[in-house]
Formats: C-alpha cells, sequence, structure tokens
C-alpha cells in the first residue's frame, strides 16, 4: 500500500476520532510514525482543521437550536455575551487559540454559538494550526532530543515549556482583550 492511501485514512480516523469524545494524541503520534514526518503532518492539519469546522458549524446550527427551545434563560445569556467572542480581534482570538489554556474544540463550538464570522474562524484556525501541528511534528519526532535540550537550558522537560508558553499567551490574550473596556 502506498503512503497516499495511508495518509487519507489516518485523515479520516483523526476526523472520526477528533469530534468523539476520545483524545486523538495516540493516533497522530501514529499517524507521524506510518505515514512519516511531512504526510503526517497534513494527515493531521486537514484533520484538525475539517474537525474543528464541524464544531463550528454544529453550534452554529443545531446547538443554538436546542438552546433556543429548551433553555431560553441560557439562549438569553448566549445571545447576551456571543457578542464578547464575535468581535474579538484577529490577533485576540489567534492568541485565545495559542494559549492552549481552552481546548480548540471548545472554542470551536463557542466560536459557532456567538456566530463569529466562519471566515474569521478559519484563517485564524489556520494560523494557529500550522504552528500547533508543528508542535506535533517536533515530539513525534524528536520528544528525546528536546528533552535532552531543554534540560540543558534549566527546564526539567518540553512540557514546561508548552506550559511557559500557554501561560504568556493567555495572560497576552486577557491584556488585549481587557484594555477594549
Amino acid at each position: 500500500m502506498n503512503r497516499f492511501f495511508f495518509t487519507v485514512v489516518f485523515t479520516f480516523l483523526l476526523i472520526i476520532i477528533g469530534i468523539s469524545p476520545l483524545p486523538s494524541i495516540p493516533l497522530v503520534m501514529l499517524n507521524y510514525q506510518i505515514n512519516g514526518l511531512i504526510a503526517g503532518y497534513i494527515a493531521t492539519f486537514i484533520a484538525g482543521t475539517i474537525t474543528s469546522s464541524i464544531y463550528f458549524y454544529f453550534a452554529n446550527y443545531y446547538i443554538r437550536i436546542i438552546l433556543k427551545k429548551h433553555f431560553k434563560k441560557k439562549y438569553k445569556l448566549l445571545r447576551k455575551y456571543s457578542s464578547l467572542i464575535s468581535k474579538m480581534s484577529y490577533i485576540e482570538f489567534i492568541l485565545l487559540l495559542l494559549s492552549g489554556i481552552i481546548p480548540n474544540s471548545l472554542i470551536s463550538l463557542s466560536s459557532g454559538l456567538a456566530k463569529m464570522k466562519f471566515k474569521k474562524f478559519l484563517i485564524c484556525y489556520l494560523i494557529v494550526g500550522i504552528p500547533q501541528q508543528f508542535i506535533y511534528l517536533i515530539a513525534a519526532s524528536q520528544i528525546n532530543a528536546l528533552n535532552n535540550v531543554f534540560s540543558k537550558i534549566g527546564m526539567n522537560n518540553i512540557n514546561s515549556f508548552v506550559f511557559s508558553l500557554s501561560i504568556v499567551t493567555l495572560l497576552a490574550f486577557v491584556m488585549i482583550y481587557l484594555s477594549r473596556y
């Protein structure tokens, strides 16, 4: 079997696992191991983008209707606060996605519920998705080498670096967002 076939298969598997409550990281790592770095990167990136788009549209069309019909008070709160999310600037939304504190699946659902423009959502997701998938790529190929580098500069492992980066981007998002008000 050729690499293209496995890339397509893993893309579909990652989409299915991505929209389910199951963790997708083990499948992402297996994807890189079987498909190699470039094909694995492409499959993971495409699957992540499609999965986030599915979350966005599902929330935009179906969850909103369910809330409106069955949870009227929650729907009123949603309408009240959805403008906060939909009016985020590109940089604010990118920083929120980059922070990693809130899972992208929840951000995708919230963006759909808030009726954010899909074009804005997709552009920001693609900008963030490229480095995020690159981190998976590095982790899949060089985890031991990276841990050695981070231990030499005083960090115990790559997790402390990723956590620090997440905190910094979250703080930047909060500061920029609050400075508007």
